[in-house]
């Protein structure tokens, strides 16, 4: 668990960063998760949710992680799948994998254990401190996908 207060005479926040990837976004995954973990002051939970195949992070970057103050879970990501759909459905929304549909799992499964979950995609670089911490304490988000 990692814990720490977000502002003086603050509750202690966990937070925990979330990727899903399948094998063909392994290692640029690692590079996004690394960029975070490198820059990022504040202690975080990261976790490396695989679909379809498991793969250990490389030992280089789980000692970077540490050194960070970070602590790094490799799992399998929760599968999630809508079963057979309507065809004209199925066209129109094929870009949407069952990867992307297990984020939904995902985020609660860490949320039982986390108070702010922050989900990054594979292709995402931080190149500086994201300043989780400063970000806790609000009551709802919102997000969109521009796809859908």
């Amino acid at each position: 668990m990692t814990w720490f207060d977000a502002r003086p005479g603050a509750p202690p926040f966990r937070i925990a960063v979330a990727y899903i990837c399948d094998a063909n976004y392994h290692d640029i995954t690692l590079y996004s998760l690394a960029s975070i973990a490198r820059s990022h002051a504040s202690p975080l939970a990261f976790f490396f949710l695989q679909s379809g195949y498991r793969k250990e992070a490389p030992p280089a970057l789980v000692r970077l992680v540490r050194s960070h103050g970070h602590s790094l879970e490799t799992i399998a990501a929760p599968a999630f799948t809508l079963g057979p759909t309507p065809k004209a459905k199925a066209i129109q929304h094929q870009h949407i994998t069952d990867t992307a549909l297990s984020k939904v799992l995902a985020i609660e499964m860490l949320s039982r254990d986390h108070d702010y979950i922050l989900y990054v995609d594979g292709d995402i670089l931080a190149f500086g401190d994201l300043h989780c911490e400063r970000h806790v304490g609000f009551a709802a988000i919102a997000g969109a996908c521009l796809d859908l």
